[in-house]
């Protein structure tokens, strides 16, 4: 009686441990936080196609999501510690009707009897039924424990998911920019080219000077290279995409393959 009434007054142990109790810095926000496939608001398949092949090809996540299942699986665990255990016990055994008679002659007949059995069977069941009254509280610490634990587990799978991610994400919009950059490039390249020979006409017919044809000239060597810088770029924008992803990128894909 005086440990279920200590049991009652002692309450749930995880209701002692709240929001009050942080820092205020470490108090999650409800405005902060992520939730599901965020990447789908971005409207790009693209990019869903991308996230989902890297999503589920990553070990890193993998291991994640493992851990934070076996964090829920102690939860249970420590949980079943709190509940009343019952078990159930049942036996039967076959043995010879003659080894319950004498040493010397078994089981006397009565005359107009019938013979008794050959064989008699015995068992028994017992049903049993304990319940743990975790007087100082162990079995509760335990579970309030093991409850922080899971939610620290799902904590780090969220940020694991997160951060990789965005890295996929910046990487697949970081192609994209490069892409239009080099685009961008390719138009004026194909401008001061067309502007050189225009110049080139004015000089041959004398309306244009030395000096403005090697303008001409300087601005269609500077586009090139900077076509050529922009290039690279996006190569190394590409790279980093398919690292980022988790895939290997070309041409080592291409090695690998031709090894094979």
């Amino acid at each position: 009686m005086i440990a279920l009434l200590a049991l009652a007054l002692a309450g749930p142990l995880d209701e002692k441990v709240g929001p009050d109790a942080l820092p205020a810095w470490a108090t999650p926000s409800g405005e902060a936080r992520v939730e599901g496939a965020w990447w789908v608001t971005f409207g790009d398949p693209g990019l869903t196609q991308i996230m989902g092949a890297a999503l589920a090809s990553n070990r890193d996540l993998r291991a994640a999501f493992a851990r934070a299942e076996a964090s829920h699986s102690q939860v249970q665990g420590s949980a079943s510690a709190l509940m009343p255990r019952v078990t159930f016990d049942a036996n039967a055994s076959v043995a010879p009707t003659a080894s319950r008679g004498f040493q010397f002659g078994g089981i006397p007949t009565l005359p107009g009897q019938p013979e008794p059995p050959k064989t008699y069977t015995t068992g028994q069941a017992a049903l049993n039924a304990s319940w743990d009254v975790d007087l100082f509280l162990r079995n509760q610490q335990t579970l309030a424990a093991s409850r922080h634990d899971a939610r620290a587990a799902d904590g780090d799978r969220d940020a694991a998911v997160l951060a990789f991610a965005t890295r996929v994400a910046e990487g697949y919009f970081d192609v994209i920019a490069s892409r239009l950059r080099v685009g961008i490039v390719e138009q004026q390249v194909a401008a001061t080219t067309a502007l050189l020979e225009i110049v080139e006409l004015r000089y041959q017919a004398g309306e244009s000077s030395l000096e403005e044809l090697l303008q001409a000239a300087e601005r269609v060597e500077a586009a090139a290279l900077a076509r050529i810088e922009h290039a690279r770029r996006l190569r190394h924008a590409e790279l980093d995409r398919s690292c980022a992803a988790g895939a290997l990128p070309e041409p080592f894909a291409s090695l690998v393959r031709e090894t094979r």
